[in-house]
């Protein structure tokens, strides 16, 4: 009966064991990635137990030393791949051999690296790890980036590594021995060493800089290298090193459009600018971006308060223009918490917008012939469909001054033929200029540009504020709907806001409104130069101003009122369209009564009057006229006299011959 109890229990142990080993074994069939650190614990204890047998111990340790590298290795190596897919995609296996020549191929999905077992421990963890990295790093694409930079960035995967076997020296014998004699051979290394340790600090060395390189050896799969590609990829490292060390204030260029590479990076990190605006300049910058051709857009935010608007920002885009193929939560400079979203154009937006501008292109070289001989280029479209389109146009033909005009055609007839083609839209032309104030003044038409007081770019942004002189400005230049602003803001690729001036003065009176304006809009008033001596306004009718130079023997030529008209009468230009409808004149002040009054009356001149004859006790003037007096209506029109009347202080009575 004992024995039956025995035998029992032992085929009870047996068979637990067989199941545990099963499930283990599942499990780790389940997920490989473990099975590395499992073996690695595994042979940690069998050379525990072993202490006492010194050649299973040495062999056991060899194991052990192999199994713990590739543990380490593979853990580092599938972060690295998680960051940038395929960077990597090779697991490592490693093989003891006594060669003094290392070896490393790829057979059976795995890294085999072969090569001596030193008793230097530090050694063994870093020659394997370098001779696996060598392999197994970018296999399609590493031969496209020129040696330092493929150097370096061996060299930034492999501190990784050393770094995470804080239990060994390994970092430190990496640096001694491989870092310090690479430098000496090749001072370039570290500089790219460091520039790559920047990319790193803000997520950009994998998620971005690697990714577009496995792209471009994706494109270029069996080619040779040229020097120009590689020459592009350190452009590229460069570039992203400058957004990667940017002051936070400092403007560096966000977009990349190179020929293998055409990547821009939306980062989100103003917070001036979200306040301000939302997230709308982030998603016209990303429609620019789209319709000039990128292929990779990265949507990073750097702070908590930015992420919440990159998410915003991919909710608000994500059906229309983007697919979003990653997102990567991180934090950068060590602490701060970061988001970047990888993302792609959609295929579906941007074929809709191509058919929408190329239907707008293919209509011009059969209605205006100067686009079909290239006398005339069409330098962007933007297009609401079944709304309208503008489109700006340069001229190629030195000779050819006015390319808006030429292609409105003699008596409109070209634009009638282009409304014949889209009836239901409207058209703008714009003239294209290299200077983007001028091109997004132009943009902006049918506001008349001498109707803008101010535009304010912002390159990084890419935010233009233009201020236009009045509130009727502002909604002509923004059109009903919003659309002319809309186009001329995909049109030029500046998020364009308009606003009109903001009152300056808190005096309501038809004199304190005219008071203000002429301070703003006339630099010799407003730099104190010209004194305003007395104004007097009617509104919806006319003004009288009566100036005078503070300094008379520093402008002994221009007169006063002269300088108020401007060069061309530009000032007069600008200061009714505060005042439609209403007229304006300048008078030079003079101490003679008489002369005053002869000076304000205009428009009836000083040789139509006979006399001027004051009586100061009753304040009368009488203003005598000769025989060649016009009498016009306005000379001589109530509100002319009355204005006249007001500045200068004179009852005035018209005495006809």
């Amino acid at each position: 009966m004992g024995e039956e109890l025995l035998i029992k229990y032992i085929q009870l142990v047996l068979g637990s064991s067989c199941l545990t080993v099963i499930v283990i074994a599942l499990y780790l069939f389940s997920k490989p990635d473990k099975f590395e650190h499992w073996m690695r614990i595994f042979y940690q204890f069998v050379y525990y137990i072993t202490a006492n047998l010194p050649k299973i111990k040495k062999s056991i340790d060899k194991k052990l030393v192999a199994v713990s590298i590739q543990d380490t290795v593979n853990q580092i190596c599938a972060q690295v791949n998680e960051e940038c897919p395929e960077s990597l995609p090779h697991a490592m296996k490693i093989e003891w051999v006594k060669s003094d020549n290392p070896a490393s191929f790829v057979a059976k999905g795995k890294a085999i690296i072969r090569l001596k077992h030193y008793e230097n421990q530090d050694r063994n963890i870093v020659e394997s790890t370098l001779l696996y990295i060598k392999q197994g790093f970018l296999p399609r694409a590493k031969n496209y980036l020129d040696n330092t930079l493929r150097q370096g960035s061996e060299y930034k995967v492999a501190s990784r590594i050393f770094v995470a076997r804080r239990d060994t020296g390994a970092y430190d014998y990496f640096l001694q021995n491989e870092i310090m004699s690479a430098v000496k051979t090749d001072v370039r290394i570290q500089k790219d060493l460091q520039m790559l340790e920047g990319l790193d600090s803000v997520g950009f060395f994998s998620r971005v800089f690697l990714s577009e390189v496995i792209g471009v050896g994706q494109k270029l799969l069996g080619t040779v290298p040229t020097d120009s590609v590689k020459r592009e990829l350190r452009d590229f490292a460069e570039f992203l090193d400058t957004i990667a060390t940017k002051a936070k204030e400092e403007y560096v260029p966000l977009a990349f459009n190179g020929t293998k590479v055409k990547a821009s990076v939306i980062l989100v990190a103003k917070r001036e600018t979200i306040d301000n605006y939302g997230i709308r300049p982030y998603v016209s910058r990303i429609q620019k971006r789209l319709n000039e051709g990128y292929d990779s857009i990265y949507l990073a935010g750097w702070g908590e308060d930015f992420i919440g608007s990159v998410i915003q920002i991919k909710k608000e885009i994500e059906d229309f223009m983007l697919t979003f193929i990653r997102r990567y939560d991180y934090p950068v400079h060590g602490t701060t918490k970061a988001v970047l979203m990888v993302c792609q154009p959609k295929s579906s937006y941007l074929a809709h917008q191509k058919r929408l501008q190329d239907e707008v292109r293919e209509a011009f070289p059969n209605i205006v012939p100067e686009v079909e001989k290239r006398l005339i280029r069409i330098m962007s479209v933007a297009r609401i469909e079944n709304v309208g389109f503008k489109v700006a146009v340069k001229a190629l033909d030195p000779d050819l001054r006015n390319p808006c005009g030429c292609c409105i055609g003699t008596g409109a007839g070209r634009i009638k033929k282009l409304k014949e083609r889209f009836p239901s839209e409207f058209i703008g032309l714009t003239l294209w200029s290299d200077n983007i104030k001028e091109f997004i003044a132009n943009a902006i038409s049918p506001l008349n540009s001498r109707y803008i007081d101010d535009i304010q770019i912002d390159e990084e942004n890419l935010i233009a504020d233009v201020t236009v002189l009045t509130p009727e400005s502002a909604r002509k230049a923004i059109g009903r709907g919003g659309y002319n602003v809309r186009l001329a803001s995909e049109l030029t690729g500046y998020l364009i806001n308009v606003q009109s001036l903001p009152p300056l003065h808190n005096d309501n009176t038809p004199e304190g409104e005219l008071t203000a304006i002429l301070k703003r809009e006339i630099p010799e008033i407003l730099n104190n130069d010209i004194e305003i001596m007395a104004a007097a306004r009617i509104r919806n009718i006319g003004s009288k101003v009566i100036v005078k130079w503070k300094d008379i023997e520093s402008n002994p030529v221009d007169r006063s009122s002269e300088a108020c008209y401007g060069y061309d009468q530009q000032y007069l230009q600008r200061i009714r369209q505060y005042f439609p409808g209403e007229w304006i004149h300048f008078h030079d002040w003079d101490q003679k009564p008489e002369k005053q009054i002869s000076l304000c009356l205009y428009p009836i001149r000083s040789h139509e009057i006979e006399s001027v004859e004051i009586d100061d006790s009753s304040g009368l003037a009488v203003v005598t006229l000769n025989q060649i007096s016009r009498n016009t209506s306005l000379s001589e029109s109530e509100p002319n006299i009355a204005l006249c009347e007001e500045v200068t202080g004179y009852k005035i009575e018209i005495i006809h011959p």
